[in-house]
């Protein structure tokens, strides 16, 4: 079998690399489509989940806030009744930091900023001193303040909220101040640190000038942060998300919204990495659940590609056979139960039918020269054709009759017309049964001799130039020679047209050596 048989694709083949590519590269669509989709869908939802956590976070600060105003409002108050008294003062600011972890520290001054009274959770008394020290006036005698951040002498940040203490008849006394520290334990803290490291995200709160108040990592707390759109942003006081990359280099998925009272900032934010990991696992588990189904998408597509190409192939196989006796009733039974392979039937039986009137047309023609009652040259290429197609080699042998124009002109065409009916009798005389002995021209013959060696049949040449030699040819009261050429033909090298002609050039090398003699071609090396 040749390399181009074995590369040449049937429908079957046809039908399952072209199914199978559409599958494959619909399956591979829609995993990058879904794997976009996901991706996207993830983003989004995780933009916006970080978004809301930190305007929810952001209005539970708020409201700490000012549940923390509405504790110093009630103190406020109450001491306006009891100013005079050092202990009720120093019992009220004992009971403010105690009650509920609002505060680290409160004190009460007077309207001349003079500390009255004060207490802290935190039991460095440099930190007291520290925190009593830093206080300054009130901006707004009349309305409750919430203090930027300020730095403790211990490097602490801490913010301060006042309440002014407004006597009956409406004059003021002085206030009542409280401090929440944003890294010692207080309901604030709580409120900030409860929700880190959750699923990767965490947040972290900047003030008005950008410096980080609280961090997952207590190392960067105070640092300044420059440069980032979120924090751009929330310092604008604008609510909303987006991705970034922040100070670290860091791809981030960050939601933040605006502290109104304070002017801080709240970022929720969470790596992208994570996100695309947890995509990885998700994928990972389409292809697991996908696999199964697309080995039994291939298999129904393999199935149904041969139930579909079998008719054809069927009939193709048939159409190889269409000279068999029994080519018409093979393809009949034929199933052809949809419209391509049913015409194609259909076309190949009546082909047979029209080939079976054609042969037998043929065979009512003559094939062989009336005259001489050899082979024409329609007959000639049907054996040519036939043989070529056969195993084994052929030898030819080309044959004419010297100086054959000269008998006509000198004798008639009648005894050039015996002439030639002469030297056929001799050829089939010396030939075989199974030789094949041709007219190809005038006075030009074709021997055609199966399974024969190129000295076979250089012999057998030979033996009928010497029978014309030395026969006497009465109806030109002469003798008469032949030159012949013979080449040799062997199966799946070239075509046979190609020996016949390398037999022809003998011939003529014959002629050209002085004639009456026979020449072997000299056979180069052909390709199939």
């Amino acid at each position: 079998m040749s390399v181009s048989s074995l590369l040449q694709l049937n429908l079957r083949r046809l039908i399952l690399i072209l199914a199978l590519f559409g599958v494959a590269v619909t399956l591979l669509n829609t995993f990058i489509a879904s794997y976009q989709v996901q991706k996207q869908l993830l983003l989004d939802n995780t933009l916006e989940a970080n978004r809301v956590y930190s305007s929810k976070l952001s209005a539970n600060i708020e409201r700490f806030l000012q549940n923390a105003q509405l504790q110093l409002q009630f103190s406020a108050h109450q001491a306006k009744d009891h100013f005079n008294n050092l202990n009720w003062l120093k019992d009220e600011a004992y009971r403010v930091v105690r009650q509920d972890l609002s505060f680290n520290s409160v004190i009460i001054a007077d309207r001349n900023n003079q500390i009255m009274a004060a207490y802290s959770d935190i039991s460095s008394n440099d930190h007291i001193k520290g925190v009593i020290n830093s206080y300054s006036r009130i901006s707004d005698r009349n309305a409750p303040e919430v203090s930027v951040p300020l730095l403790s002498p211990q490097g602490q940040f801490f913010i301060r909220i006042f309440y002014p203490i407004i006597s009956d008849q409406g004059d003021y006394l002085g206030f009542i101040g409280g401090d929440i520290y944003l890294n010692q334990n207080n309901n604030l803290q709580h409120l900030l640190g409860d929700h880190d490291y959750k699923d990767g995200s965490y947040l972290y709160v900047v003030d008005q000038k950008k410096r980080l108040l609280h961090h997952h990592n207590p190392e960067r707390i105070g640092e300044e942060i420059t440069n980032n759109p979120a924090i751009n942003a929330v310092i604008a006081g604008q609510n909303g998300s987006l991705l970034l990359t922040n100070s670290k280099g860091i791809s981030m998925l960050a939601g933040f919204a605006p502290v109104p009272s304070t002017g801080w900032g709240i970022v929720a934010q969470r790596p992208e990495k994570e996100i695309l990991n947890i995509l990885s696992e998700r994928m990972e588990a389409v292809v697991q659940y996908t696999i199964p189904c697309a080995i039994a998408t291939f298999f129904m597509i393999w199935l149904l590609a041969r139930v579909i190409s079998r008719p054809l192939w069927q009939l193709a196989n048939s159409a190889k056979h269409m000279d068999t006796p029994d080519a018409e009733t093979g393809i009949s039974r034929i199933p052809g139960w949809y419209f391509e392979a049913a015409q194609l039937k259909r076309g190949l039986s009546e082909g047979i039918s029209l080939m079976q009137e054609k042969i037998s047309q043929l065979h009512q023609d003559s094939l062989t020269d009336p005259m001489t009652r050899l082979y024409n040259r329609r007959g000639m290429h049907k054996i040519i054709n036939r043989c070529q197609i056969s195993s084994g080699c052929l030898s030819v042998i080309a044959l004419d009759i010297d100086h054959f124009k000269r008998v006509n002109d000198t004798w008639g065409h009648d005894a050039g017309d015996d002439v030639i009916r002469t030297v056929a009798d001799v050829m089939r005389d010396c030939s075989r049964n199974e030789d094949f002995i041709c007219r190809s021209g005038g006075e030009e013959f074709l021997i055609l001799l199966p399974d024969t060696g190129l000295s076979a049949a250089t012999g057998l040449a030979e033996r009928i130039r010497t029978h014309i030699e030395h026969r006497h040819f009465e109806s030109i009261q002469s003798d008469l020679t032949i030159s012949c050429g013979v080449a040799l033909w062997e199966s799946g090298h070239g075509k046979i047209c190609q020996t016949i002609k390398q037999a022809d050039q003998a011939l003529y090398q014959a002629k050209h050596q002085g004639r009456n003699q026979v020449v072997q071609a000299i056979t180069e090396p052909c390709t199939a």
